[in-house]
């Protein structure tokens, strides 16, 4: 991360587990809501929005009966206001607590070091340029078999 000229922003997100659940459905409808809807503020639907923030990274989640955490690392090309990314979740689902941090690796390491002892269910997904790329297949190629 040292390297990265980029803006980058460790981002942790608190929901209630059923307030989310009945607004949202499933978290990756949540991270369509926030990047690729026609849902907007100011004018500025949230696709155009973050479509010129130019973001890659990942997200992953931690889910209790009680408490759904989605943590972000992110890297975008522009720098993102941090009250327009808080407006922009909480017209999806309010929240409980945001905390963005803007280039702090303290944070960033604090991402990866919570107690996920008492999770019920967690994962990982990569956006943006951090996506796998297909693999290429040699249609020519001899079967192994």
């Amino acid at each position: 991360m040292e390297d990265v000229d980029d803006n980058w922003y460790s981002i942790e997100i608190t929901f209630s587990t059923e307030k989310f659940y009945r607004r949202c459905g499933s978290i990756s409808i949540f991270n369509k809501y926030l990047t690729n809807s026609k849902m907007g503020l100011n004018g500025v639907s949230n696709r155009e929005w973050y479509s010129r923030l130019d973001a890659s990274g990942f997200y992953f989640f931690n889910e209790t009966n009680e408490i759904l955490e989605i943590r972000y690392l992110m890297d975008t090309k522009r720098k993102m206001s941090m009250t327009e990314f808080k407006a922009r979740v909480f017209k999806i689902c309010p929240f409980i607590e945001i905390d963005i941090s803007y280039k702090d690796y303290y944070k960033y390491e604090k991402l990866f070091s919570k107690d996920i002892f008492a999770v019920y269910n967690s994962g990982m997904v990569l956006f943006g340029n951090l996506k796998k790329p297909k693999a290429e297949i040699d249609k020519d190629a001899e079967l192994p078999f």
